[in-house]
């Protein structure tokens, strides 16, 4: 049986593309002739099947590829409904992805396992389709990318499901606009010996091996060993590999790649279809493979595409098809969805309301005997308390005491666990109770019937209270009792004036942070009434308590807990030791040192899309126990020390709840993964009127392929690429040390880690080969003249829970390695041979453990069987094969990724949000999106790209108030680069997306000069602000690179949009409600927003802070935006604090 896999892709050197002639069968002349023939056979059986349309039958033109038999993989276009089988049970759609389950390895198996329960393909993911020729890109350039009007285009992506609301409604799509840049900000991170370190890009190739320019492979040519002849897949040819990159089109395979600019409509039929407009380089249109223009099991599907092109305004009838298929979206939402609603007792889950009831609270009682209420801290003495931590925890020292007063605006704190279910449970029967071996599971769930089996968790939260107040949210006069409150021992009655229940922040924390982040923010939001609350999110976590800090003086480093004791004493709350050290991390590598996060963002796309539903999950039950405080539901705690149950909230005794119930409002923000989630949880949960992710990016796959991030490259490319074998000097006598590099944890992130396994000979010129002896899968590459080699193939390899549990090893132990003989239990069976210059005499093979190795709690001994110690994929860099499998992870992971819930915030709240709007609940939970400025962590391109799905960013409305004026292209920049606006054309007016566009704000790379051209003139390393919020006060630094790094100063402004003449892009929606805001700090690099920074020439850290607290204020306030009344307020007293609007 063939393979028709679609998660890998046939690779091809230029020489085969004569083959692609026999794609379906026939080629040439003799294909036409066919095709004739075929053609006057239909025409004459009256009951014969026919196409839409007849094709275009030239056989000089180049034809779609569509290759089912094709060897070794099938090629058609991309997704397509073909690839689909009909499932009945499947929800929404009805399809199934058909793929087969063959592969070379178990974990690859296991992705196309799951990938069987598809219900369809990506709402965002690449659309592709090859062609047996080269295609013209300067036609597709001049009609897609130049300018927003469908009606010249070539190619469209419709809508063609008659109950959709977008029936008939193109997709925009990017033709190397800039919406989707590739461009690496550092291009050699990608592990050792790699030998495309120089490459611009992890996709596509930019060498070219054809040195003696004959178009054929010839030996020595073939550098980085993948079997092809690369060309730079730039435009024009000999172009700049950075500013040339083509983006859009594969030439290795002929392959054009659309990219939708907003996420389609999930469970949606869209049709793709190509026009005539499409040519090759020989200028005729392309043509169908077939005698009819689109594959004859899509008929039915393809039925309203004739009125979709007579009502289309884009002057393109049936005539003008070259060629149309058909693909439907999967669902992205319904999940979880499914999983709220059963939370609250409703639909298929209904039964989780019963199984984890909102009554499920534990509080750590915080104080001692003395104190009261037992649960609470007192903020007011523990920030003055606590203060020389803070100048040490701080990112800006000079915030420290600015710091500890916004949290003299916090009351008091709480601090506990809940429980939620959890869908993620070991499926293997491995758990141990330190060892849950849940790091590889995902969801299995079944929402047509109900079924799933969660376990249950205990989840660590924080919550703080804001102190009294003169004014509430609303209008609602404060609610004012006397208390009792004691300090060293003097204990008095106050009054104390609350807005009781408070309105409630959900702050989700970033990638290896904790709750306790929220720390940094809550005194700000409590100064605006506002309680906050964290929880540690899924693997998260850390215990503080065991953590030591650097004072970098003489004191050298100290336990927090030593710190923290003396403290804890004089304040009567010993019970906060419990509180630092409560988390969810766990032990992931067997070294018996909890791993915050260690598998959180990974190669496992499956895990990840879950293991960010989970954290939804945890905080869709977080929010439902937080409604359930509605002043009457009693929670099994005595806060006030009388022996008895206490009214569920109200946690300082007095009689009202402290926060939630179910008429406040609720608000969600993050940065980082918090500012992933966030949004995520403000479109499934209906009780969240406002959301603000922060450096939070969508398009997870796109993200991921930039991302400097600690530990995601070693997280999601090192398995990908690995499990490698590496060669290089160990000295200078021909000395090759071979090591493995591979994926480990190390504080807190994913770490390379090279195991050393022989040293040896090598000349340049040897060949060395790795070959898997289970598998059969080889790689080889030639010494280069440094005698370095970079091998890998597909393997499989015990995850360290599996070793944890084959071995017996003993968990009372902490990082007692043991000692295996028979590896091959471990992992599958290497082998490197070494032949003698291009002969092939083997001068050694390598296929044991030369020396003892370990790693992961095992020690592969001397002489034990050389396996690989880790899992991998076996890909390299810049392959078509690469290229594709991405494209499919970013299907897979999609219901984890926000890029589909964003859209649905507003534009298109989601049933349950609907159905619980009122006067107190909008339908609508409305996004301030705050992006960061040259932000490569999380890529601010992804970071744009969410506010571009919600509809935050405009496409299509350009602005008088922003056109290209002729001086602008003026002055060429380096390599002859001119201002990046003068793309569009003098005269044109801009929508807001080419003005972030030609503003290189995607890009967001200061290395690259892009503004040393009119007008700005500007030769630093430097970016554009384009919303301005500093007013021009914040300076960008001058830096130059030195030895010990940049060494950085300066007075002047970044470029803006004033210098051409232009107003602020500050892009707001709707009276002020919602919209966009870029955090541009005078630092480049930034990665969120911090505490305050006031040493700053302006404070745009305190800036942001107020500026989110503000918003969520003013929508709680229950008064509507409006001119006079914006949610999202812009004024520089927002960085020093001192507005006057302030509550």
């Amino acid at each position: 049986m063939k393979d028709r896999s679609l998660l890998t892709a046939r690779e091809e050197t230029p020489r085969s593309r004569v083959h692609r002639a026999h794609a379906t069968g026939v080629s040439g002349p003799l294909l036409a002739a066919h095709c004739s023939l075929l053609l006057l056979l239909l025409s004459c059986a009256e009951d014969a099947p026919r196409g839409l349309a007849p094709a275009t039958a030239d056989p000089e033109a180049a034809r779609v590829v569509f290759d089912l038999d094709g060897e070794p993989l099938p090629e058609i276009p991309l997704p397509n409904d073909l690839a689909t089988r009909l499932d009945p049970t499947a929800p929404g759609t009805g399809r199934r992805l058909n793929v087969t389950i063959a592969a070379p390895t178990r974990v690859e198996r296991d992705v196309r396992r799951r990938a069987l329960l598809n219900n369809g393909f990506g709402t965002y993911m690449p659309i592709t389709v090859s062609f047996t020729e080269p295609l013209s890109i300067d036609n597709l350039v001049k009609r897609h990318t130049d300018n927003v009007d469908f009606a010249d285009d070539a190619v469209y992506v419709v809508d063609i499901t008659r109950s959709s609301p977008d029936f008939g409604k193109p997709v925009p799509l990017d033709f190397g606009a800039g919406n989707f840049p590739l461009i690496l900000p550092t291009f050699d991170r990608y592990f050792e010996n790699d030998p495309r370190a120089a490459t611009s890009n992890l996709l596509f190739e930019t060498e070219d091996e054809d040195v003696n320019g004959n178009g054929r492979l010839d030996p020595g040519e073939d550098t980085d060993h993948d079997g092809l002849l690369d060309l730079p897949n730039v435009h024009p040819d000999g172009g700049d590999p950075v500013d040339d990159l083509l983006v859009f089109y594969e030439k290795q395979t002929d392959t054009l790649i659309l990219r939708p600019v907003v996420p389609l409509r999930q469970e949606t039929t869209y049709a793709v279809v190509l026009t005539k407009r499409l040519i090759d380089k020989k200028s005729k249109a392309v043509a169908s493979p077939f005698p009819y223009i689109n594959h004859l099991q899509q008929n039915e599907a393809l039925e309203p595409l004739p009125e979709v092109l007579d009502k289309g305004k884009w002057g393109v009838k049936l005539a003008d098809v070259a060629f149309a298929w058909t693909f439907t979206t999967q669902s992205v939402t319904r999940d979880l969805e499914a999983l709220r609603e059963g939370l609250y007792g409703r639909g298929p889950f209904g039964w989780l309301a019963g199984k984890f009831p909102v009554d499920r609270i534990k509080l750590h009682k915080i104080r001692g005997p003395g104190g009261q209420p037992a649960f609470a801290v007192d903020f007011q003495s523990l920030a003055d308390a606590l203060s020389p931590l803070v100048s040490v925890a701080t990112t800006d020292p000079s915030g420290a005491d600015q710091l500890v007063e916004d949290l003299k605006n916090i009351d008091y704190a709480i601090a506990g666990t809940f429980q939620a279910p959890f869908f993620l449970e070991d499926k293997d029967g491995i758990a141990t109770p330190n060892y849950p071996s849940d790091e590889d599971e995902a969801f299995d769930i079944d929402r047509t019937t109900g079924r799933a089996t969660p376990g249950a968790r205990w989840i660590p939260f924080l919550c703080t209270i804001p102190k009294k107040a003169k004014s509430c949210a609303g209008g609602t006069k404060p609610l004012c009792k006397p208390r009792r409150t004691c300090t060293d021992g003097v204990c008095e009655e106050k009054e104390v004036c609350r807005c009781q229940p408070y309105p409630v922040v959900v702050y989700i924390h970033g990638y290896g942070g904790l709750k306790f982040e929220a720390l940094g923010f809550a005194g700000r939001q409590a100064a605006h009434g506002l309680a906050v609350c964290a929880l540690d999110a899924h693997g998260h976590g850390v215990d503080l308590t065991k953590l030591t800090i650097n004072f970098g003086d003489d004191t050298g480093k100290l336990l927090v807990a030593d710190l923290l004791v003396p403290f804890l004493d004089i304040l009567d709350i010993p019970g906060l030791m419990d509180v630092l050290s409560d988390q969810r991390a766990r032990d992931l590598n067997n070294d018996g040192i909890p791993d915050p996060a260690a598998d959180f963002w990974t190669y496992d796309v499956f895990h990840t899309r879950d293991v960010v539903r989970q954290t939804v999950v945890d905080h869709l039950q977080f929010i439902r126990m937080l409604k359930s405080f509605d002043g009457e539901s009693m929670l099994p705690l005595d806060t006030d020390g009388d022996g008895k149950p206490d009214l569920a909230g109200d946690f300082d005794g007095n009689g009202a709840p402290d926060l939630g119930g179910p008429d406040v409002r609720y608000f969600a923000w993050g940065q980082s993964m918090g500012g992933i989630v966030s949004p995520m949880l403000a479109a499934i949960e209906p009780s969240i009127d406002g959301v603000a992710p922060v450096a939070g990016g969508a398009g997870l796959f796109d993200l991921s392929i930039r991302s400097t991030n600690p530990g995601v490259p070693e997280a999601v490319f090192l398995p990908l690429f690995g499990p490698l074998v590496v060669g290089s000097p160990a000295g200078d006598d021909g000395t090759v040390r071979f090591s493995f590099v591979v994926q480990d944890v190390e504080d807190n992130f994913p770490i390379r880690k090279e195991l050393h396994l022989h040293e040896t000979r090598l000349d340049p010129g040897d060949r060395v080969l790795l070959r898997n002896t289970v598998n059969g899968e080889t790689d080889e590459a030639i010494v280069d003249a440094g005698r370095r080699i970079r091998l890998a193939v597909p393997a499989d390899a015990l995850s360290p829970s599996e070793k944890h549990h084959v071995t017996g090893m003993d968990e009372t132990c902490s990082n007692c390695p043991v000692a295996v003989t028979d590896t091959a239990a471990l992992g599958d069976t290497l082998e490197i041979e070494i032949y003698e210059g291009s002969s092939e005499a083997v001068r050694e093979r390598i296929d044991q453990f030369m020396i003892p190795v370990e790693f992961q709690g095992v020690t592969y001994t001397s002489g034990s069987p050389l396996v690989a110690p880790v899992t991998g994929f076996g890909l390299k860099r810049g392959t078509p094969k690469l290229r594709r499998f991405l494209s499919f992870a970013s299907m897979f992971i999609e219901p984890g990724d926000p890029v589909g819930y964003v859209p649905h915030l507003v534009h298109d709240p989601l049933p349950a949000a609907l159905a619980e709007s009122s006067d107190k609940v909008y339908a609508e939970a409305w996004p301030l999106f705050i992006p960061t400025a040259g932000d490569m962590n999380v890529p601010v391109s992804s970071e744009l790209a969410m506010a571009r799905a919600a509809g935050a960013v405009g496409l299509f409305e350009p602005s008088k108030d922003r056109c290209v004026q002729k001086s602008f292209c003026d002055k060429a920049g380096k390599h002859g680069r001119k201002n990046g606006y003068c793309r569009y054309g003098v005269g044109t007016c801009l929508t807001e997306n080419q003005v972030l566009l030609g503003g290189f704000v995607p890009e967001g790379l200061a290395r690259l000069s892009r503004f040393d051209v009119s007008p700005w003139n500007d030769a630093r390393e430097v970016l554009l602000d384009v919303d301005d919020l500093d007013g021009g006060k914040l300076p960008w630094p001058e830096c130059t690179r030195t030895d010990q790094g940049e060494v950085c100063s300066g007075t002047t402004d970044a470029p803006d949009l004033a210098d051409l003449g232009w107003k602020p892009l500050r892009m707001t929606r709707d009276d002020g409600r919602w919209g966009v805001r870029i955090f541009f700090a005078y630092i480049s690099d930034r990665h969120g927003f911090d505490p305050p920074s006031p040493s700053w020439p302006v404070d745009m850290n305190t800036y942001f802070g107020n500026l989110v607290s503000s918003y969520f204020y003013r929508i709680a306030s229950g008064k509507d935006s409006s001119a006079q009344y914006p949610w999202i307020v812009d004024d520089p007293c927002l960085a020093a604090s001192n507005c006057p609007f302030f509550p």
